[in-house]
C-alpha cells in the first residue's frame, strides 16, 4: 500500500474525480441535444439510442484493457494516455458528417473514459484497503458528482445557444485540462515491486485469480445488474420525459435529470457512511432491496397514470439506490484483490457493460406511454441483484472491513 503526503491526497482527490467525471460527460451532456443530432444525420430517434451500443461496448474494451495493464507497466501512463484518447475523440466530432463517424467517436470516447474511471479505481486500492477506501472513494465521488448534475443542466442550456457538435469541444477541452492535470500531478501509485509479468502474458492468471473468489463473482453480478438499471434509465428517460408519457421541455427535463443525479452523489455519501458504521454487506442487501420496492412502484404509477411528481419520486430514490451501492461494492470487491485491483477493478467494469450492450437493442424497444415498462426492467434488474448477494454472496459469509 503506497504512502501519500495530505496534499497529495488532496490532489488526487480532484485528479481522480475529474478523471472519473469523463464516464458520465460521455453520455449526459449530449442527451438534450438528441433531437437536434436526430435531424441532424436524419436517422431515427431509435439509431440515437442505439448509438449507446457503441458506447457501452468502448466502456467495455478500455477498462478490459486499461486495468489489466496497469498491474503490469503502472497507472500514470496509462491514465494520460486514456484522457488525451478521450479529448481527442470529442474534439474529432466538431468534423462528424454522418452517424457511422458520430457513433465511431463517441465509441473512442468511452474507451477513454472508462480506462480513466477503472484506473482511477485501481489507484485508489493502491493507496487504501477496507474502510479507508471507502472513505476515500466517497470523496473522489464528491468530485465527480458534479458531472452527472452539472452534464444534463449544461448539456440542455447548451444545445439551445450552440451547435451540438460545439458541445463535444466544449468537453474536449475539458478532457485536456484534466490530462495536463495527470501530467503534472499524477503520481505513480504501484511500486515496481508490485508489479506483474509482462502485460498480457499473465492476463488470464489473474483473472482466474478473481473469478475464483465466490464473494467477488456475486459482488460482480449486483454490479452488473444496477448498470443494466441505470443504463436503461439513461436511453428511456430522456424520451420518456420529454417526447412520452410526460411532455417535459428541455429545461424541465434538464432540471429533473440534474435532480436525480443529485440523489446519485448522496446516495455515494449515503452508502459510504452507513457502510463504514455497519457491516457493508448488510448495507448493500438494504440499499438493493430498496431499489427493487422503488422499481415495483414506478410499474404501479405507470399503470395507474400517477402524476408526474410520484413517478419522480421512484426515480430519485432508484438513483440514490445506484448511487448507494457503488463505495459499497467497489470496497468489498477489491480489497481482498490489492495484488491484481486493476483487474479487479476492470473485470466489474467490463461485465457491466458488455451485458449493457446486448440490452441496448431492448432499451429501443420500451414503450414510452408511461412509465410501468421502464419501472419492470429497472426493479427487475435490482432484483437479480438481490437474489445473487442472497444466494451467492452470502452476506454472513462476508469478511468485515477492516477499519
Amino acid at each position: 500500500m503506497s504512502s501519500i503526503t495530505k496534499q497529495q491526497r488532496l490532489i488526487f482527490i480532484l485528479l481522480l474525480g475529474l478523471s472519473m467525471c469523463l464516464q458520465p460527460f460521455t453520455i449526459d451532456p449530449y442527451l438534450a441535444s438528441y433531437p437536434a443530432i436526430e435531424k441532424d444525420f436524419d436517422v431515427t430517434s431509435a439509431l440515437i439510442q442505439f448509438s449507446m451500443t457503441g458506447v457501452t461496448l468502448g466502456f467495455a474494451f478500455g477498462q478490459i484493457f486499461a486495468g489489466t495493464l496497469s498491474d503490469s507497466i503502472g497507472r500514470r501512463r496509462p491514465m494520460i494516455v486514456a484522457v488525451v484518447l478521450y479529448a481527442s475523440a470529442a474534439l474529432g466530432m466538431l468534423w462528424a458528417t454522418n452517424i457511422e463517424t458520430f457513433i465511431a467517436l463517441r465509441t473512442i470516447m468511452a474507451i477513454g473514459a472508462s480506462a480513466a474511471g477503472v484506473l482511477a479505481n485501481a489507484v485508489v486500492r493502491d493507496l487504501y484497503a477496507g474502510k479507508p477506501m471507502m472513505k476515500m472513494l466517497s470523496r473522489v465521488f464528491l468530485v465527480q458528482g458534479l458531472s452527472p448534475i452539472l452534464g444534463p443542466i449544461v448539456g440542455a442550456w447548451l444545445s439551445q445557444v450552440v451547435l451540438w457538435r460545439e458541445v463535444f469541444g466544449i468537453f474536449a477541452g475539458f478532457g485536456s485540462v484534466v490530462a495536463l492535470l495527470a501530467i503534472l500531478f499524477l503520481k505513480e501509485t504501484l511500486h515496481e515491486d508490485d508489479r506483474k509479468e509482462s502485460a498480457f502474458a499473465g492476463m488470464g492468471k489473474r483473472f482466474v485469480a478473481v473469478l475464483r473468489d465466490r464473494i467477488y463473482i456475486g459482488l460482480l453480478i449486483v454490479s452488473v445488474a444496477q448498470t443494466v438499471s441505470l443504463f436503461a434509465y439513461l436511453n428511456v428517460v430522456p424520451f420518456l420525459f420529454r417526447e412520452g408519457g410526460y411532455g417535459l421541455t428541455v429545461d424541465e427535463f434538464g432540471f429533473w435529470f440534474s435532480f436525480n443525479s443529485l440523489m446519485s452523489v448522496v446516495g455515494v455519501q449515503i452508502g459510504a457512511r452507513l457502510g463504514a458504521k455497519f457491516k457493508a454487506q448488510w448495507v448493500l442487501v438494504g440499499t438493493v432491496a430498496a431499489a427493487v420496492g422503488s422499481g415495483l412502484a414506478l410499474t404501479i404509477f405507470g399503470v395507474i397514470e400517477a402524476p408526474f411528481a410520484l413517478a419522480e419520486i421512484a426515480f430519485a430514490v432508484l438513483i440514490l439506490a445506484f448511487g448507494a451501492t457503488i463505495p459499497l461494492i467497489q470496497t468489498l470487491a477489491l480489497t481482498p484483490h490489492g495484488h491484481e485491483a486493476g483487474t479487479a477493478a476492470s473485470l466489474l467494469g467490463v461485465s457491466n457493460f458488455l451485458v449493457t450492450s446486448l440490452f441496448s437493442p431492448i432499451y429501443t424497444l420500451v414503450p414510452l406511454d408511461n412509465a410501468a415498462p421502464l419501472g419492470m426492467m429497472m426493479g427487475g434488474a435490482y432484483l437479480v441483484g438481490l437474489l445473487s448477494l442472497i444466494f451467492i454472496v452470502r452476506p454472513k459469509t462476508v469478511p468485515d472491513l477492516a477499519g
